[in-house]
């Protein structure tokens, strides 16, 4: 390759996925043109948006009454009573609310459960705690909290049975930001609301009445710091690239404004690119209200540290747009993929699993290894429709790699898991084959990205993808027309999974096993070269300690037979040195006049931005039903984690429970939330966790509420005395999760005496009676010192049975 067309090297984290991770601007968008500013890197953020959640009391100490004239405290029962008898007090469990949450609405909504047309006006409070304790049985339990300044509420009348808008309180909003707003308050925070009715009464459903009818807070809030954000180096369009398109805009051109930036850069960044992100992640259930949440921006990257003192100097540019060329599109066959037809269907986002890729590249690499085929060589490529998201014909938004040929696909990895590495240090370059070297060693910073992990202590397969900028070059002896190189940038990157780090985190890449092209500018010229790592690459990284470092032969240049030209006839269109046929574009090819070999070494230190997070949902749940409407749970993701918590604290910025998969409804905006499902039902529920580099991950759980108790039965009877007239007991049954009545049959009635000696004598034929369902009739008792016995047996709505015995003795009419 030639050595003018000065290189460095730039990765993108693997092979075919370069696609996903450097947005496609590398291998697989074919980086062969020597001009031109085609790609660019885009800065787009999301921050949640408002989020409106519902929290249910989740246990029977969680609503309690407190006797106004005595203060005790009483808990349980099915009803709650708003009125001059009681002081009502109702708690909701680890809301999930952040610190600094802005409150934007909150109500109450209540279940009647008694009709009352009177009219009534009630008090609302808040405890002014950092974290409210559940109810106890004791003295001024509800009274003696600390409360403060009352919302007032009217409700208008009730009908037993009723749960809508005159059910609803009015909003609570001032209320809950007061506690909110504590410099204690947590997300695992709980709050207590007590109501206080000055006039009127009003009774509600409590949690032990129906705990899915009990009252339910409703709060819509915004987190500040539930933010994401993604560097895009993105593709130009084929209208806007002007090596596909030589009539396109010059997308360097600056307009009338004159603030330095490209405008036709500026126009797509925060255009096509920005309704393609919206799409993605409002699509892929990422983020609630994607148009209104998300925005993306043209950034700068790099720098030029002239007098390598790590900081940005007066008189120190930083470099121009992260550039690179982007002529060929994706090749992933969709019908891999598996996709619906229909582009509104949820299932086209399914295969966005932030674990996909890396399950995907394992099983291939796992057969490569058994068939004996170098790692170098493995074949991945179909593992990159889990990672990418683009532009669908029509410049519609999906989840998944589409190789459409119009509009040109735009590819990226969004969110993931990949670790984030910031390096430091000297690169040595040599040029030709005597190795000539500039006159220093150039400083050189930037970020590397991998693939695989994180995996202290254990080994684990990784891939490399490395994005860097050096400080300008001079050599000691003219270098073709001039011996300068500055604005050096490289990207470049591994196959996938080539390299493995033991269980210290220490490992290689094998020679010929990375791809890159650097930039770099002689003069007014821009250069650009391709290479490969000519011998093993040493890469550790240490993920408990933070810090990673790159040492060894990044790459060297590919041979010359394999340079690029440029027609003269337009300067733009590119040609081979084995295809010169440029009479299309008016002139012949023109290929560099210098094709020396070009080595770069580097030494490069660093620490770990960011480690991917562990989402952990917990172990599958079987619960017990509580009413006939099933039964409420927790959904506990609190065991979730992020290893960057040692170092920033708590790094999960983003978690959200969905039922049923990944695209579901959100039932939950934190690590914990509360749901609820009817007996016999089951149900799947995904915990997705994003932290503050887009990285996420997900586990799921299944939920089944059962019904496996069986119902209580009572004989309702009690000792007799020789009748008059037939005697009748009714025995019954009552089970929490049969909504219709569970009526027993009896059975197996039996007569008979105790001896003296405490033997059992039959005398069935003695007593005259008759079973008739629930019923048992005894006409005639058969005389004084008489047993009669039957049997008791209901069956609920579940199929569960209980079966008990029922006896009576009969008494002597004097002594009964």
């Amino acid at each position: 390759m030639t050595s003018g067309r000065l290189w460095l090297l730039v990765a993108v984290i693997a092979g075919p996925l370069v696609v996903a991770a450097n947005t496609g601007c590398d291998r697989v968008f074919g980086l062969s043109r020597a001009s031109g500013s085609n790609a660019y890197t885009c800065e787009c953020t999301c921050n949640a948006g408002p989020r409106d959640l519902p929290f249910r009391v989740s246990a029977r100490s969680d609503d309690a009454a407190e006797r106004r004239n005595t203060g005790s405290v009483v808990l349980g029962g099915s009803e709650l009573s708003m009125s001059g008898e009681f002081l009502t007090g109702v708690r909701f469990s680890t809301l999930g609310i952040p610190p600094g949450a802005t409150i934007l609405s909150a109500h109450v909504q209540f279940t009647a459960a008694a009709t009352d047309a009177a009219p009534a006006s009630i008090d609302i409070r808040v405890e002014a705690a950092d974290d409210a304790a559940t109810f106890a049985s004791s003295t001024s339990g509800i009274s003696g909290r600390a409360l403060g300044a009352p919302v007032g509420w009217s409700p208008p009348g009730w009908t037993s049975g009723d749960a809508g808008a005159d059910q609803r309180t009015s909003d609570l909003a001032t209320l809950i930001q007061t506690v909110a707003s504590r410099p204690g308050w947590s997300a695992t925070s709980s709050l207590v609301l007590v109501f206080d009715a000055t006039a009127g009464s009003r009774v509600a459903v409590s949690f032990d009445g129906a705990g899915v009818r009990g009252p339910v807070l409703h709060v819509v809030f915004t987190d500040p710091t539930a933010g994401i954000a993604a560097t895009l180096p993105v593709c130009l369009p084929e209208a806007l690239n002007r090596n596909i398109t030589p009539g396109a805009p010059n997308p360097d051109a600056d307009g009338p404004d004159d603030d330095g930036d490209p405008d036709v850069l500026v126009s797509d960044c925060t255009g096509r690119v920005q309704q393609t992100y919206r799409g993605m992640v409002g699509a892929c259930g990422f983020i609630a209200d994607a148009a209104a949440s998300c925005s993306c921006q043209l950034v700068q990257s790099g720098y030029t540290d002239k007098n390598e003192n790590g900081t940005q100097d007066p008189g120190e540019s930083v470099l121009s747009f992260t550039r690179e060329i982007c002529d060929v599109q994706p090749t992933c066959a969709e019908d891999l993929l598996n996709l619906p037809t229909d582009p509104n269907d949820p299932a086209r986002c399914d295969n966005f699993d932030p674990r996909a890729l890396t399950d995907c590249v394992a099983r291939a690499i796992a057969l490569c290894d058994e068939l004996g085929i170098p790692r170098a060589t493995c074949e991945t490529n179909n593992c990159l429709g889990f990672v990418s998201a683009t532009n669908a014909p029509g410049d519609e938004p999906v989840c998944v790699a589409h190789a459409s040929a119009a509009p040109q696909p735009m590819a990226f990895q969004m969110f993931g898991r990949r670790s984030v590495c910031e390096v430091t240090g000297r690169s040595q370059i040599e040029v030709g084959d005597d190795g000539r070297e500039p006159t220093k060693d150039p400083l050189t910073r930037g970020t590397l990205e991998i693939l695989g992990g994180p995996c202290p202590g254990e080994r684990c397969d990784v891939s490399l993808s490395t994005q860097l900028a050096m400080n300008p070059i001079t050599f000691a002896v003219k270098w073709a027309s001039d011996p300068t190189f500055s604005d050096l940038t490289q990207f470049g990157n591994s196959g996938l999974s080539v390299g493995t780090l033991d269980a210290g985190g220490i490992g290689t890449l094998p020679e010929q096993s990375t791809v890159g092209v650097g930039r770099g500018r002689r003069g007014s010229t821009r250069e650009a070269i391709l290479g490969s790592n000519a011998s093993p690459l040493g890469l550790t990284v240490d993920w408990t300690g933070f810090a990673c470092s790159l040492e060894g032969n990044l790459a060297s240049s590919v041979g010359a037979e394999d340079v690029d030209g440029l027609c003269a006839g337009d300067g733009a269109t590119l040609c081979r040195n084995d295809v010169p046929d440029c009479d299309a574009a008016g002139g012949p090819c023109e290929l560099p006049d210098d094709s020396e070999p070009f080595v770069v070494n580097v030494a490069l230190n660093g620490t770990l931005l960011n480690q991917p997070p562990t989402a952990i949902a917990g172990d599958d749940q079987t619960v017990e039903c509580m009413s006939p409407a099933g039964a409420s749970f927790l959904l506990d993701g609190t065991q979730s984690f992020d290893p960057d918590d040692v170092v920033i604290g708590h790094d999960i910025r983003i978690a959200s429970w969905r039922a049923g998969h990944r695209v579901g409804p959100e039932i939950g905006a934190s690590l914990q939330a509360l749901a609820s499902l009817g007996v016999g039902a089951g149900a799947t529920y995904v915990l997705r966790v994003i932290d503050a580099y887009a990285q996420a991950d997900e586990d799921l759980l299944t939920v089944e509420v059962v019904d496996s108790t069986p119902p209580d039965v009572f004989c309702n009877a009690a000792r007799i005395v020789p009748p008059k007239k037939p005697v009748v007991f009714t025995a019954t049954a009552s089970d929490l999760c049969t909504a219709t009545v569970v009526t027993p049959v009896l059975t197996a009635y039996q007569c008979f005496e105790i001896n003296g000696a405490g033997a059992r004598i039959d005398k069935t034929k003695s007593c005259k009676v008759s079973l008739n369902g629930a019923s048992i009739t005894i006409a005639n008792t058969g005389g004084v010192g008489q047993h009669i016995a039957w049997t008791a047996r209901a069956l609920d709505g579940a199929g569960n049975a209980r079966e008990i015995s029922c006896e009576v003795e009969v008494a002597n009419p004097g002594h009964s």
